[in-house]
């Protein structure tokens, strides 16, 4: 899920997506939920500007204590990613213990055990992992990485962010009906994660994602899903996470592709405007808002084509589709024709063909 901030969106229209670590731990680890590799890819085609935390976050929570640790890229070691993005310690045993060495490499003589129980929650959260390695050669001007560190509360006293941070997650901590049914430590990791992210999105002037983890957050802050255009996509292009990084840099490069990206955000926006029933209804309404937008593209277009293709297209063009269906697919048979056609080969539709004709 993505949530909005009120400033996710610029004077110029322009709309970005932080990708934080903290808030997004179970998009790799929760088979329910889109991986992190898709959420990035679907972020890229229907967002202007991708923005994600740096590093690597290793969480692991018990119900006497909890630990996180932050490595910077330069200390991502390979055995470190290769166990990132899986859970290999829930249920087993974990004991932090301190103690003082006599020296550099000298095994301390005595030992105090600060945290000891069994883990309930194990997370390795990292966005390098073929995301950023892999949009490292294309040197996209719209994806950036920031640096936030290992502070619960980045900055110092007195700065703005670090101001706010601290006062909602002083509020949250007395707040003794704020998930009164999680464990302690538990609790906190998630208010002070929530906090922190949806307090740097703001400052970024951007939506910021989120996962069923954080619903008490999303629910108390009153936060609705983003219209982002997600599930859209998803009823034109099928797997998003199946499409390789080249076909949505093609996109992105595409003269249509901005236009693409509005009017898939606009078909989900009709679909909760018609007031559907439940989940399905609602996806049906999608579809139907897409086969609308499609039809009605291709019927603009037309004037601009010549008469027995403009006849062809209009006649077959569009397709009625189920829930999950590309009604852009009925457009292939005529693709090369309509290609030759200078209208057609600069529209949002032609920038949707080079994802369908990836995925297929």
């Amino acid at each position: 899920m993505v949530f909005p901030m009120d400033t996710r969106e610029a004077p110029d229209g322009s709309r970005k997506l932080f990708f934080p670590l903290r808030s997004a731990v179970e998009l790799f680890v929760d088979p329910l939920s889109p991986n992190a590799v898709t959420k990035a890819k679907e972020a890229a085609v229907l967002y202007d500007e991708m923005i994600f935390e740096d590093g690597m976050l290793d969480v692991t929570i018990t119900p006497n204590g909890s630990t996180s640790f932050w490595n910077p890229p330069e200390a991502m070691t390979q055995e470190l990613l290769e166990r990132s993005r899986r859970v290999d310690a829930v249920g087993s045993p974990m004991t932090l213990a301190f103690g003082k060495q006599d020296g550099l490499g000298v095994p301390a003589k005595e030992m105090h055990v600060v945290v000891e129980g069994t883990v309930s929650h194990h997370y390795l959260a990292e966005f390098h992992t073929s995301i950023l390695d892999d949009l490292a050669e294309f040197k996209a001007d719209w994806v950036r990485t920031i640096d936030i560190g290992r502070d619960k509360q980045p900055g110092s006293i007195g700065d703005p962010i670090y101001e706010a941070i601290r006062q909602r997650n002083f509020a949250d901590f007395g707040d003794r009906g704020l998930m009164a049914d999680h464990d302690p430590f538990l609790r906190s990791f998630i208010y002070e994660s929530f906090n922190r992210d949806a307090t740097i999105a703001a400052s970024l002037g951007a939506s910021f994602t989120g996962t069923p983890l954080f619903a008490p957050m999303i629910e108390r802050e009153g936060l609705k899903p983003d219209t982002s255009g997600a599930d859209a996509l998803g009823v034109v292009v099928g797997d998003v996470g199946a499409l390789p990084w080249e076909a949505v840099i093609e996109f992105r490069e595409h003269r249509g592709s901005r236009e693409a990206r509005e009017r898939m955000r606009e078909f989900e926006r009709l679909a909760i405007e018609s007031g559907p029933r439940d989940a399905y209804d609602y996806m049906k309404k999608v579809g139907h808002q897409v086969n609308r937008g499609f039809r009605a593209a291709i019927e603009e277009l037309a004037p601009s084509l010549p008469e027995e293709l403009a006849k062809q297209v209009l006649l077959n063009g569009v397709a009625i589709v189920t829930v999950v269906g590309a009604p852009v697919a009925a457009v292939a048979g005529a693709a090369s024709a309509l290609s030759a056609s200078r209208s057609f080969s600069r529209s949002w539709i032609a920038a949707v063909m080079v994802l369908t004709a990836a995925e297929s």
